[in-house]
């Protein structure tokens, strides 16, 4: 989960890209993914993982099933000089010998519509 939030504040969608799960990437085209602009990219961002759970979670173009809850903070430098606390959770899969991320069903949505999200 850390590498996937330092490839996304980065800028470097590619590599987020390939960490999907192997059905979002399969339903969801590359180009269109890697070109949605993140906003602006910095590799100073901070990740801190406060916490992970087993849990039943629906994902998109796949359905209810088990995944790692990971509990994160995330923190960027705002326009004043101070650090941006953000928390977040994402999910990760075991899948082809690798924990891999899921989409939001809000951003899976708007990608499959041809919309960055």
């Amino acid at each position: 989960m850390v590498r996937l939030v330092r490839h996304e504040f980065a800028g470097q969608l590619d590599r987020s890209y390939a960490m999907l799960v192997r059905q979002q990437r399969a339903a969801i085209n590359r180009d269109l993914y890697v070109h949605c602009p993140p906003g602006l990219a910095t590799t100073d961002v901070k990740v801190e993982v406060v916490g992970v759970h087993d849990a039943l979670f629906d994902v998109p173009a796949i359905g209810k099933v088990e995944t790692k809850a990971v509990k994160f903070e995330m923190s960027v430098v705002g326009a004043d000089g101070n650090r941006i606390m953000i928390p977040d959770t994402g999910h990760l899969i075991a899948q082809d010998g690798q924990w891999r991320w899921t989409l939001s069903r809000r951003s899976f949505s708007a990608l499959l519509a041809g919309a960055c999200p």
